[in-house]
């Protein structure tokens, strides 16, 4: 009986265990810094980049065409919030003919955002909404009574 007793509790330690292994995950497009270095300044067009390291993350909508290769490497631990390991941006920007103008590669690129705390204040009166309701039920029955 001890035994079976013991193979169970191994059981579900082992079961608890595996559920506190890391899981690593993998976003975006991480193109081989080999690859970037061979797209030259001025020489190199759209369909060059395309050709050499594929087609990009994301792109801009306005101003100067630039394309974004974005990637980033999660670790994640049972309902913890993910760590990030490793994070990477290639900003390839073009000019108007479609030639490449400028490379930029960072890495470790995550940014805190500050909020904001001010308020912006609105039009009208400031009143609540018991006055608001209040407020109304002299109106209607104002009206009503100049209707007649």
């Amino acid at each position: 009986m001890s035994k079976i007793c013991a193979k169970i509790y191994m059981s579900v330690i082992l079961l608890i265990l595996c559920g506190c292994s890391a899981t690593i995950d993998y976003r975006g497009k991480q193109p081989e810094l080999a690859d970037v270095e061979k797209i030259k300044i001025n020489q190199h067009n759209q369909e060059d980049v395309l050709s050499i390291i594929g087609s990009p993350t994301s792109t801009n909508l306005y101003g100067p065409t630039k394309w974004y290769y974005l990637f980033k490497r999660t670790e994640s631990t049972s309902f913890f919030d993910p760590k990030i390991i490793q994070e990477q941006i290639v900003t390839i920007s073009f000019s108007d003919k479609g030639n490449v103008t400028d490379i930029k590669t960072s890495q470790d690129v995550e940014k805190k955002i500050d909020t904001v705390t001010q308020q912006t204040p609105t039009q009208g009166s400031n009143t609540t909404i018991l006055q608001q309701v209040f407020g109304n039920f002299g109106r209607h029955a104002k009206k009503a009574d100049s209707d007649k």
